[in-house]
């Protein structure tokens, strides 16, 4: 389960232990139809990583794995196009 709380997302596993993730930012696939979160974890800030991001009616929400390795592509070109992005607004 997933609960957003602005830019820190709190992520509680299967044995109840809460670690809070940063998200960089969400992202939109018309492609495969799903919702995606890019983030990274306070004890791990040189990592980033990604996950599916299903919400449910109660309004929490649930991150999945990404399994399949178009999608992971399509991911990283996000990715690189937002750190690309990024360097721009310092100059």
């Amino acid at each position: 389960m997933a609960v957003d709380n602005g830019n820190v997302m709190t992520v509680v596993d299967e044995d109840g232990n809460e670690k809070e993730l940063e998200i960089l930012f969400t992202y939109h696939s018309d492609e495969y139809n799903k919702d995606y979160v890019v983030f990274f974890s306070d004890d791990e800030e040189d990592e980033v990583s990604a996950a599916i991001y299903v919400e449910h009616d109660d309004e929490s929400g649930e991150l999945l794995e990404i399994e399949d390795d178009a999608e992971w592509e399509m991911i990283e070109k996000v990715l690189d196009d937002y750190e690309y992005d990024g360097d721009d607004d310092d100059e």
